[in-house]
């Protein structure tokens, strides 16, 4: 009878839940980065738009935060075309 494996499996590698972009792999656009005492922050955006924040260390890189991607905006021809067309919006005497 063999000997049980000591060792934990390894955990599958991490990556976006909204386009499944490996987080290992360098993000498509760095919006900011900041030295830290223990590495670099890097604010990042997906291939699917979703905002990420990347911490760079001697360790490796890790995704600490992580946000949904944009909703579309709606097309031009369903936007009001006047600020007077939005409800909450008044211009001028009621």
């Amino acid at each position: 009878m063999p000997a049980a494996s000591a060792q934990p499996p390894e955990p599958a590698a991490a990556a976006c839940p909204y386009c499944g972009w490996p987080d290992g792999e360098p993000a498509p656009a760095v919006v900011s980065e900041h030295r830290t005492a223990r590495g670099l922050t890097v604010w990042t955006r997906c291939w699917c738009g979703s905002l990420q924040v990347r911490q760079l260390t001697a360790a490796g890189i890790r995704v600490s935060a992580r946000g949904r991607p944009a909703e579309p905006r709606p097309a031009a021809s369903a936007r009001p075309e006047r600020a007077q067309d939005v409800g909450s919006c008044r211009l001028g005497p009621s």
